[in-house]
C-alpha cells in the first residue's frame, strides 16, 4: 500500500452552509469538535512524518491537496509559511500543491501566492446563478454565484484556477451547463455525483427512482454536447471513460477505474483519515485515532476501512459488481455511494450502478461505432 495524495485540512470552517454537503449537512457532527485551523505543531508534525513515509516507500512524488472548510479562511502569511514549512521538510520530495475553495475570498493578494507557489486552484461552482445559489448559500441564506464569477474574472490573469468541480444536477440544461461552465473556466470541468448512500438521501434527491434515471439521462446529454464541440473543455470524467474502456490497467480515481486509492486525509487537529466523503455513512466514520504526533502515516494502512477505500477498486469489489462486464471501468463506483446500514454495509453495488452502467454502455457503443 501507498498514500501518495494527502488532502491537507488547514481549515476546519466554512463560509458556505453547501445544502448536500458531506462535511457539515449529511449527518456526521465531530467537525464541531475540531480546530478551526491546523496548528503549526501539526503541520511541522505531518511534514516531519510526509518525509518519513515518503522515504520508507519510495514515493518521489505526492500531491498536497490544500482542503477545509474552506482553506482560504486561513491567513494568507500563516498559508505560506505552510508551504514554505512543507518544503523546507522534504527537499528531495516532488510535490505538487493544490486547493480546492468556495472562491468567495479569492483575490489578486491570493492569486499572488498561489501563482508563486505553483498551487493548481479548483473553484467548486454548479452552474449559472439559479442553481448554483439553491445549494450553494451563504450562512446568511444568500448565494455566492455573483461573488464567484466577480473573484474569477479580477484574477483571471494570474491564470492559477485550473477546474471547476461541479455536483450533477438533471433539473440543468446540460448543454446550457457545459456551455456557461467553458466560458467560466476554459481548463476542465470535474463533474461529481451528489454523495448519497443507501441509508442517506437528503429530500431534495427523492424520489430515487426519478432522480438516478434522470441523472444517467442528464450525463449522456452533457457527455454528447461535449463530443460534438470542437474545442472541448475537459472533462475527466468523460476521459477516464474513454481511457478505461480502451483498456487502461491500474488507472482511474476513487469514483471510477481499476486502480488503488491512495488517499489520505490530515485533519486540523492532525488526525491522519480516511476521505471525508465517508462521514456520509455515519458519524464519526472517518475517526481512527491515529494522529501525526503519535503516529506514523503507515498506521493508517491497518485501518478497516481505509482498507476497504484502498482495495474498492479491486480485491474489495461488492459480491454483486464481481462477474459485471464493465467492472473494469467502473471499479464498483466510489465506495462512499455503497453504504448500506440496514444490509452489508459497504458491500453493496454503488446507489449510482444505473447511473454508471447507462452512461458506460452508451459511451462503449459510441466509441465502437466511431471506429468500425
Amino acid at each position: 500500500m501507498k498514500i501518495e495524495s494527502f488532502i491537507l485540512k488547514i481549515a476546519s470552517h466554512c463560509n458556505l452552509n453547501c445544502s448536500y454537503c458531506h462535511m457539515y449537512n449529511m449527518g456526521d457532527l465531530t467537525y464541531k469538535n475540531q480546530p478551526k485551523f491546523i496548528s503549526k505543531e501539526n503541520l511541522l508534525n505531518f511534514s516531519t512524518k510526509l518525509r518519513s513515509y515518503t522515504g520508507k516507500y519510495s514515493i518521489p512524488h505526492v500531491f498536497i491537496s490544500f482542503h477545509g472548510g474552506e482553506p482560504l479562511l486561513t491567513n494568507k502569511e500563516y498559508f505560506v509559511d505552510c508551504i514554505e514549512t512543507i518544503k523546507a521538510i522534504n527537499q528531495d520530495l516532488e510535490i505538487t500543491f493544490l486547493m480546492q475553495t468556495n472562491g468567495l475570498l479569492l483575490d489578486k493578494k491570493w492569486a499572488e501566492i498561489l501563482k508563486k507557489y505553483s498551487v493548481n486552484v479548483g473553484i467548486s461552482l454548479d452552474g449559472e446563478r439559479k442553481i448554483n445559489d439553491l445549494f450553494r448559500k451563504k450562512h446568511n441564506g444568500k448565494g455566492s454565484y455573483d461573488d464567484i464569477i466577480r473573484n474569477l474574472k479580477s484574477i483571471q490573469d494570474f491564470d492559477v484556477v485550473k477546474g471547476i468541480i461541479s455536483v450533477a444536477n438533471p433539473d440543468v440544461d446540460p448543454f446550457d451547463f457545459y456551455y456557461h461552465m467553458k466560458k467560466v473556466n476554459h481548463h476542465q470541468l470535474n463533474i461529481l455525483l451528489p454523495n448519497i448512500n443507501y441509508s442517506n438521501i437528503p429530500a431534495f434527491y427523492l424520489p430515487l427512482d426519478k432522480f438516478i434515471p434522470e441523472t444517467s439521462s442528464w450525463l449522456i446529454s452533457l457527455y454528447e454536447t461535449w463530443k460534438e464541440d470542437t474545442n472541448r473543455l475537459s472533462i475527466p470524467f468523460f476521459e477516464l471513460i474513454i481511457q478505461l474502456i480502451s483498456g487502461y490497467e491500474n488507472f482511474g480515481n476513487h469514483l471510477i477505474g481499476n486502480c488503488e486509492n491512495g488517499v489520505a486525509v490530515i485533519e486540523t487537529n492532525g488526525d491522519i483519515e480516511v476521505i471525508d466523503a465517508l462521514r456520509t455513512s455515519f458519524s464519526g466514520a472517518t475517526r481512527g485515532n491515529i494522529n501525526v504526533a503519535d503516529h506514523d502515516i503507515d498506521e493508517l494502512h491497518h485501518i478497516e476501512l481505509f482498507k476497504k477505500y484502498y482495495f474498492a477498486h479491486t480485491t474489495d469489489l461488492p459480491h454483486d459488481c464481481q462477474k459485471c462486464e464493465i467492472k473494469e471501468v467502473c471499479g464498483g463506483g466510489f465506495l462512499v455511494h455503497r453504504y448500506n446500514k440496514n444490509s452489508n454495509d459497504f458491500n453493496n453495488p454503488s446507489i449510482y450502478c444505473e447511473v454508471l452502467t447507462d452512461l458506460i454502455t452508451y459511451i462503449k457503443k459510441d466509441l465502437f461505432y466511431e471506429t468500425a
